[in-house]
């Protein structure tokens, strides 16, 4: 069975909260695919409902218009090599629920036509996204998954109208980012202290401008969303992958070769030859 052991921050838990409702889901679709849908043309179906897979829960699933498509978004604040499987599994996982919940009989004579995936990164981070976190396919070409990638970073969306909630969500985050690096290096305060505060400051920011406005205003906003913020995990991701990038510098500096690199630090040979090209070696 498939286990989910992956990590959830503030980030996150609202996404899910706010895009797995169709009167919210219409702007997150809008700007993934480009086309309209209307709220009563969504299901939510997700994971995290069915007994059998307990203990996995993906962002954002929905089965569209009349079951013809399943669409399917995970939230990522950092690049993710292996984002490409994990939602392929997410995906194989939710049409065997599919198949389960309409007692459709896989080994009859009859061609069992099941919902097409439709498969979505939603990226709120600082660092460029490789293509190649992207796409995975097998040595023999066989399997070839692609997934589509969504920028959601507030000054990366075409629609920013207060009245569209994936730019009040982009709001939100970008106000507290902004709250939250200008508190720690002015002041002497704990990261948590700072996160709350930045919190706070997000959600004053965002019923002044009228953003998010059916989520800021709950009385519990706080307390459901404050307590679970780990800005922390990604400054410290952020801190290795810097790491990582100078000591590669340094053996592509010595002449070892870019294979030998890619094998060692494990990461993708046109990772390795991006940054070689970037240093003009």
């Amino acid at each position: 069975m498939l286990e989910n052991k992956t990590k959830r921050t503030v980030k996150d838990t609202m996404f899910r909260a706010v895009f797995t409702e169709p009167i919210y889901f219409v702007d997150l679709y809008r700007a993934s695919s480009g086309e309209e849908i209307r709220p009563e043309d969504i299901t939510p179906f997700s994971l995290s409902s069915d007994s059998v897979t307990r203990g996995i829960s993906n962002d954002v699933s929905h089965l569209l218009l009349d079951e013809r498509i399943l669409h399917l978004t995970e939230h990522q604040s950092l690049p993710n090599p292996n984002i490409v499987i994990r939602e392929y599994l997410y995906s194989a996982e939710l049409l065997r629920l599919y198949t389960t919940q309409r007692n459709i009989d896989l080994s009859g004579e009859n061609k069992i036509i099941l919902p097409e995936p439709e498969l979505y990164v939603a990226y709120m981070g600082k660092r460029k996204y490789p293509k190649e976190h992207l796409e995975y396919r097998t040595a023999k070409g066989h399997l070839h998954i692609k997934l589509s990638l969504v920028d959601i970073n507030f000054d990366s969306l075409k629609e920013q109208d207060p009245k569209d909630y994936l730019a009040g969500y982009a709001y939100f985050h970008k106000q507290m980012a902004i709250k939250y690096e200008e508190i720690l290096f002015k002041q002497n305060i704990s990261k948590q202290a700072a996160n709350t505060e930045a919190f706070e400051f997000a959600r004053e920011q965002c019923m002044v401008k009228g953003y998010f406005l059916d989520f800021v205003r709950k009385e519990d906003f706080v307390m459901v969303y404050a307590p679970i913020y780990d800005r922390d995990e990604e400054l410290r991701a952020e801190g290795r992958y810097e790491e990582r990038l100078k000591a590669i510098t340094i053996m592509l500096k010595k002449g070892i070769s870019i294979k030998d690199i890619a094998d060692g630090f494990e990461v993708p040979l046109s990772t390795v030859e991006d940054l070689q090209k970037e240093l003009a070696f």
